[in-house]
């Protein structure tokens, strides 16, 4: 979009005299009025063809309220707009403009934007004082103290997420009752705020705890699907377990579904964060457990967070290997771990 100037009547009855003092002019433009909408929604609920059908909710007619909501910035009436972007507007339209504007300054009421006309075109002076005159600047809006506003010393959080964006951004836990983007508190209008970024232009959703009272897969459910709407492309079996440790029961299954949902040097990518991750959280190491076919902490097995992480991690592992054969995967595992090996004959899942 460009640089909109709104021109805003007094009222109903200004609008049809300026539209027919415009249809004389040689400004192709008009007021949008009362009638105009009623047309609009007229021809939204009866033609088919119309160039606003998709409006209409099916089986029922769309209302003037939800006309005007949906479309506020077209459907607002007593008001005209020209854009004074990119060369839009030619320098014989703008001097139209303001000799409209200075011949019927008394029949309107404000004009928004219309300090880029002043900017962009040679005007008279007394097109500039008019013009001045009727520019509605909107006031700073005000700040919080300065102790309340937000710092800019996040830069990390539990799980750097892949988007729809090519900018990934970081999950964390926050106080929410459903994902919702962080934003950096700086105006007491929170309308104003933008969304917290950090030094590498990351973003960070924030998500809600793990309530006591609810079903967990049923709430790690409407969490994923949540932050799912807003951008998150991470496979519900990688997102959920690392974040709520709901553990994965049938990890061929959910490797196979890796192998499709990520390509090989994703997988790599995970894998190589998961090893790291159950490093950290497993105190006392962690390997291959030949009899239960899955990555073990040592010492501290049976806490849900550290066997879900080893339940990823093994699935990460069998998704390698429906890419690049078990031989291969098990010799990008070797490589990568010092510690702990695996055999051919250790691994035992048929992919």
């Amino acid at each position: 979009m460009g640089q909109l100037v709104y021109i805003v009547s007094t009222g109903k009855r200004a609008s049809d005299k300026l539209n027919k003092i415009l249809e004389e002019s040689t400004i192709c433009n008009m007021f949008h009025t009362e009638a105009h909408n009623i047309d609009w929604l007229k021809d939204i609920n009866t033609n088919p063809d119309s160039q606003s059908a998709y409006l209409k909710p099916k089986d029922k007619n769309l209302t003037m309220e939800q006309l005007k909501k949906t479309m506020s910035m077209w459907a607002a009436e007593n008001q005209m707009t020209f854009d004074v972007g990119f060369s839009r507007t030619s320098d014989e339209q703008a001097a139209a403009y303001a000799e409209f504007i200075v011949a019927n300054k008394a029949s309107i009421k404000q004009l928004r934007g219309a300090d880029e006309l002043i900017k962009r075109y040679d005007l008279t002076d007394e097109q500039i004082e008019v013009i001045k005159a009727l520019n509605y600047v909107a006031p700073e809006p005000e700040k919080l103290p300065i102790g309340e506003q937000t710092k800019k010393t996040l830069q990390g959080g539990l799980l750097l997420c892949k988007s729809w964006s090519p900018t990934p951004f970081w999950v964390l836990f926050g106080n929410v009752k459903s994902p919702s983007f962080m934003k950096a508190k700086i105006y007491k209008d929170d309308d104003y705020n933008s969304l917290y970024r950090d030094k590498k232009g990351y973003g960070y959703l924030l998500l809600p705890l793990l309530p006591f009272y609810n079903s967990m897969s049923e709430f790690c459910a409407e969490v994923y699907s949540s932050a799912a709407d807003m951008g998150l492309r991470e496979d519900p079996y990688y997102f959920v377990p690392i974040i709520y440790g709901l553990d994965i029961d049938d990890k061929l299954f959910v490797g196979k579904q890796f192998a499709k949902t990520y390509t090989q040097d994703e997988i790599v990518e995970r894998f190589i964060f998961m090893m790291k991750y159950c490093s950290h959280i497993s105190q006392h190491g962690f390997g291959w457990n030949v009899e239960k076919q899955t990555f073990r902490s040592y010492g501290n097995g049976g806490l849900e967070k550290i066997d879900a992480a080893m339940s990823v991690l093994t699935c990460l592992l069998i998704a390698a290997s429906v890419n690049i054969g078990v031989s291969s995967a098990l010799q990008m595992y070797n490589n990568a771990s010092p510690i702990s090996k695996i055999k051919m004959s250790d691994f035992k899942f048929s992919i």
